[in-house]
């Protein structure tokens, strides 16, 4: 401004500087408050990021320590994500399973198919999986029984649909299971077959007979004078002579035949392809030579016999309780005669 005066000048660039100044002091007040947003949202993303460490590092520990077996795999079949158990099985660690399948740790292309046709039908279906019991190997390497759910299942990593399983080792129920179906129908003793179960086997065996037109011998087989047995040498000297027995007997048959044991010492069996009676009379007498052999305890070597009798279907009768009655009436008549005592009247 040549023409202004000189103090109309000197107000308007002192305005200006006073302007100037304010504006400064605002922006640095502006700047100081962002950065000091910019250090509080700084704080806060690394507290986020250490939060959601920690809880990556809590579901992982988590998926770790479940007594379950946990994996995902893509539409392909690879690993994506496996416990740690899981990974035990295979003798690796959780990371290393990343991108593998399961034929790269043993699976056979038939298993390999069976799971990825699985795998499909859940992806395709969207509903899950459940399986009952499968066997598998388990971390030991020993075979065990698993109940598995497939699901399918989404990473946050990846776009792709892919299947999350979980499989829960059962083989101590099973086991359990079967021992009390076992026990349900073996004597517990010898595990022969008890009276009932016997009585099922004889009753197929029959109806094979029948339907061939041959015969069948059924044997009553009883320890001579076993009683002395346990006065003399104590209860686990006898169980292990019924224990002996009854494998003695089972050796004797052959493998389409079948024994059984009633309680005490009375054991029964029956064998097929008897076509003579003189053939049922071999088989009582190889037994009588089985069972007669001695017994080696340990601290005592035992002689023990037995009094066997046998019938023979269909001429000494037609059914079970039939060929029962007339082998044990022939056990005893052996006895008899063996003591020189009668059977008394019943």
């Amino acid at each position: 401004m040549p023409n202004a005066p000189l103090p109309e000048y000197a107000a308007a660039l002192a305005a200006a500087g006073a302007a100037l100044l304010a504006a400064g002091v605002l922006h640095r007040i502006r700047l100081g408050r962002l950065r000091e947003s910019l250090r509080r949202r700084e704080s806060e993303l690394v507290e986020l990021s250490e939060r959601l460490r920690r809880h990556s590092e809590h579901l992982r520990l988590v998926i770790d320590t479940v007594p379950a077996y946990i994996y995902a795999k893509d539409d392909a079949g690879h690993f994506i994500l496996v416990n740690r158990l899981f990974a035990r099985v295979f003798g690796v660690e959780p990371e290393e399973v990343t991108g593998k399948t399961n034929e790269d740790y043993g699976a056979t292309p038939e298993e390999t198919a069976r799971f990825m046709e699985e795998d499909r039908e859940i992806l395709r279906s969207g509903k899950p999986l459940f399986v009952p019991e499968e066997r598998a190997p388990r971390p030991d390497g020993s075979p065990g029984w698993f109940q598995t759910t497939k699901i399918p299942y989404r990473h946050p990593d990846w776009e792709k649909p892919a299947i999350l399983g979980v499989s829960v080792d059962i083989t101590e129920n099973k086991e359990q299971a079967e021992a009390l179906r076992r026990s349900a129908r073996h004597d517990p003793l010898t595990g022969l077959a008890n009276r009932a179960l016997f009585s099922e086997l004889l009753g197929k065996a029959l109806a094979v007979t029948r339907r061939e037109r041959n015969k069948l011998a059924l044997l009553f087989i009883d320890l001579d004078d076993f009683k002395p047995v346990n006065d003399n040498y104590g209860h686990a000297a006898g169980d292990a002579v019924l224990e002996e027995t009854a494998r003695r007997i089972e050796r004797t048959l052959r493998e389409s035949d079948g024994a059984g044991r009633f309680g005490g010492d009375e054991f029964v069996a029956f064998a097929f392809g008897i076509s003579r009676r003189e053939d049922a009379a071999a088989v009582a007498e190889k037994v009588r030579e089985a069972i007669r052999a001695p017994i080696d305890l340990g601290t005592s070597v035992l002689g023990v016999t037995a009094s066997v009798g046998f019938a023979v279907f269909p001429e000494d009768g037609t059914d079970e309780e039939s060929l029962v009655r007339r082998a044990d009436e022939e056990m005893y008549r052996e006895k008899q005669e063996r003591s020189g005592k009668k059977r008394p009247r019943t």
